[in-house]
């Protein structure tokens, strides 16, 4: 880190409970402002010359062409959210307005949280699990649809994770770092410790694989697990296919309806319809807190309690031991 400034004296003062996400606030920044020849310094001392109350049009001008010069470089659409997100705080935090819409997010596609064209109902989920061809990737789907998770904490599993865990029970599982680079930094993610819980079938499971290699529970990467939910979507008959254009190539692809994220759509309806408290789903689904999560602190217990509510409405039975 350089010496104190602007930039290293907000992402203190705001992110010091995260070191990964302040790195990574403080990466963003350098590089917009390396990028525009700036300094933070000289971009605060440039607005004081704007007029009170207004959006600074010289900072203005300059992100929007800084982020435009990103998106024909090719970054995705989410990364250019990201930065603009961390750029747009560092100055509200020095009281310099910056509207929402200065930037807006460009895709042809619908984000994975709007797919509704397949409804996952509980005993889609069960056949799902039913009919996958190994115990590894029934595994793979009983987690997924249990525990809501995304594909990144599921590459992430360690046995080291879970040792404690009793069989035949539900109990809190703490996932750390699992979005690093090779640097160690945690990115794009806005948090480096995940607590869930695992259901019980997806646990008895999980018990039968073999260990492999240094002590990873799964051993797949996120593309063969998305593979692996489309093919059990096509195996029951309710994967839906739509042609579309890939963004920056040009060339035509298909729209599975039915992929790993869909499972985590699946868990928090199942959690909606237990009505388990919505602060409590949000948690579990590794969702940035108001706050930076000073008031939704929850205890071991607490989740468990709401989880055991939600049971029956996640419940995969008779296929534990199959």
């Amino acid at each position: 880190m350089t010496s104190e400034g602007p930039i290293e004296e907000w992402a203190t003062a705001n992110y010091q409970d995260d070191p990964d996400g302040m790195k990574s606030r403080i990466k963003n920044l350098r590089e917009f402002c390396d990028w525009t020849g700036f300094t933070a310094e000289q971009f605060l001392e440039k607005a004081e010359e704007s007029k009170p109350g207004r959006p600074p049009t010289f900072i203005k001008e300059r992100i929007v062409a800084y982020l435009q010069h990103l998106r024909q470089e090719g970054f995705a659409e989410s990364t250019l959210a990201l930065k603009f997100s961390h750029i747009r705080t560092f100055f509200l935090w020095n009281n310099l307005f910056l509207p929402r819409l200065l930037w807006k997010k460009e895709s042809n596609y619908p984000d994975y949280e709007d797919t509704t064209r397949v409804q996952l109902t509980q005993a889609k989920v069960r056949r799902m699990v039913a009919t996958a061809p190994t115990l590894k990737h029934r595994a793979v789907l009983a987690f997924l649809g249990q525990t809501g998770q995304r594909m990144g904490i599921l590459t992430a599993l360690k046995w080291s994770h879970i040792e404690e865990y009793r069989e035949g029970t539900v109990g809190v599982v703490t996932v750390t770092n699992p979005y690093v680079d090779r640097r160690g930094v945690n990115v794009n993610k806005i948090r480096s410790r995940f607590r869930f819980v695992i259901g019980p079938q997806a646990f008895a499971m999980m018990k039968q694989l073999t260990k492999q290699k240094d002590g990873w529970v799964f051993s797949y990467r996120p593309r063969q697990i998305n593979r692996i939910v489309i093919e059990a979507a096509n195996r029951i008959g309710i994967q839906k296919i739509t042609e579309r254009r890939k963004q920056f190539n040009g060339k035509k692809g298909v729209w599975h309806a039915v992929h790993a994220h869909t499972l985590r759509g699946y868990w928090a309806g199942q959690m909606r319809k237990a009505e388990v408290h919505q602060d409590i789903v949000e948690y579990m689904m590794g969702h940035k807190p108001p706050h930076q999560g000073t008031y939704k602190r929850f205890t071991n217990r607490e989740l468990l309690q709401n989880y055991r509510k939600a049971e029956p409405y996640l419940a995969i039975k008779g296929l534990e031991a199959k």
